[in-house]
């Protein structure tokens, strides 16, 4: 049976160029829209009406020369390469030698140092004739937030990887006239071409997995959401696409529920406004990934859940700040 709608990723070396003859598994991967409305990037005309004056509240015309190109995504977290490109693409910087988080160019000043890299989305879908393929590449898409969320129940126990990208425009597009990619550019995957095995909730407590809150908690931890909202600076200048779309800063938390316990005293240290070093593993004994928020993190805010027929439980937020021992906020390892 085909696949009715196909999304491929592929790292580009220069904002909003694809790497050419990209090697599947190392610069490209298929990701498996295994949810409803996966992926929704979609490119919208912004429209400017103009009202019929003359004292007359009657829309007359209407003018139209900017795009926004934006979308959401939400997917099961693969180990390998699908999380490893994903994660790095939402928060790795550049570094300046220009080789993480991969190779990249900047001969037009567009993607510096120490702005965020950018994927080309490949999206198609299989129009009502059964045999075509509708296929259009999403270019020079840069995230601008993202979520890792799990628990311990349910469908929860699978690690699921949500947020939001902006890019600079649809190819093929009657704007500019570009044509839709062709099959060689993006082919159709193989079935083996899928990841498998996704991780789930127990790689925490797993291998080298932790929840590090001042000690590891990994055992107590009901349910875990760790959060980055990436702060972008998005320029059109006179183009009717966007020009630029510079990273110049992030805001990352952890929601967590922890069983209420008296030792360690979260409360006291959210009262006290505590430093607490904070990291967080998934290790599924093959491949993992680590997000260490470093060792300048406060809980803001914290409460507690007493229930009369569960264990107690508390909430609380781990809000992430710079720390200038590490230099650094957030550091991302992936294997």
């Amino acid at each position: 049976m085909a696949a009715r709608q196909i999304l491929y990723a592929v790292i580009e070396s220069s904002y909003g160029t694809a790497k050419t003859t990209p090697t599947l598994g190392t610069d490209a991967f298929y990701m498996r829209l295994d949810q409803d409305n996966a992926f929704t990037m979609e490119a919208d005309p912004v429209q400017l009406p103009i009202m019929y004056g003359g004292g007359v509240a009657i829309e007359a015309d209407v003018v139209s020369d900017l795009v926004e190109c934006k979308g959401a995504f939400s997917f099961t977290l693969w180990p390998g390469i699908y999380s490893s490109i994903l994660l790095n693409w939402a928060l790795t910087p550049i570094n300046s030698g220009r080789t993480t988080p991969w190779t990249t160019t900047d001969a037009s000043g567009v993607m510096p140092v120490g702005d965020l890299a950018s994927l080309s989305f490949y999206h198609a879908y299989l129009t009502e004739d059964g045999t075509t393929y509708k296929r259009t590449r999403y270019a020079g898409c840069k995230c601008e937030s993202v979520t890792l969320t799990a628990s311990e129940t349910g469908q929860g126990r699978v690690w699921k990887l949500s947020g939001n990208t902006t890019g600079i425009k649809p190819v093929g597009n009657p704007w500019d006239s570009s044509s839709d990619p062709t099959s060689t550019e993006f082919p159709l995957p193989a079935e083996t071409s899928y990841p498998t095995g996704p991780y789930t909730f127990g790689h925490l407590g797993s291998g080298t997995g932790t929840v590090t809150v001042g000690t590891n908690r990994a055992q107590s931890c009901t349910s875990l959401s760790l959060s980055v909202k990436n702060t972008m600076s998005p320029n059109y200048y006179a183009s009717r696409f966007l020009s630029t779309h510079r990273f110049v800063g992030r805001q990352s938390s952890a929601d967590m529920t922890l069983l209420y316990k008296a030792t360690p005293d979260d409360r006291a240290s959210y009262r006290s406004v505590t430093n607490l070093a904070t990291s967080f593993k998934i290790d599924n004994g093959v491949n993992s990934i680590a997000l260490t928020f470093n060792g300048k993190n406060v809980i803001r805010p914290w409460k507690r859940n007493i229930p009369n027929a569960s264990q107690y439980l508390q909430q609380l937020t781990i809000a992430n700040r710079w720390d200038p021992t590490a230099a650094n906020d957030i550091t991302l390892t992936t294997a």
